[in-house]
């Protein structure tokens, strides 16, 4: 999970936690609209969005440094 966060947040162009919450949802909600496959993005989804709120702070640390 750390490292397709850190991908997201190379890929995040500026905002604070929230706009980067809001930027991995519309991400996945672009792929599960797009594929075929739905259940595979909506649980990826939903453990990398578990995982983000789990890490708060590592996450809010990291787009400061950006």
């Amino acid at each position: 999970m750390k490292e397709y966060t850190n991908h997201l947040l190379k890929q995040f162009k500026g905002g604070d936690y929230k706009d980067f919450l809001a930027y991995v949802y519309g991400t996945f909600e672009n792929q599960i609209n797009t594929k075929k496959k739905n259940d595979k993005y909506l649980v990826n989804r939903n453990r990398l969005l578990q995982y983000i709120v789990s890490n708060e702070k590592t996450i809010k640390a990291d787009l400061c440094k950006k």
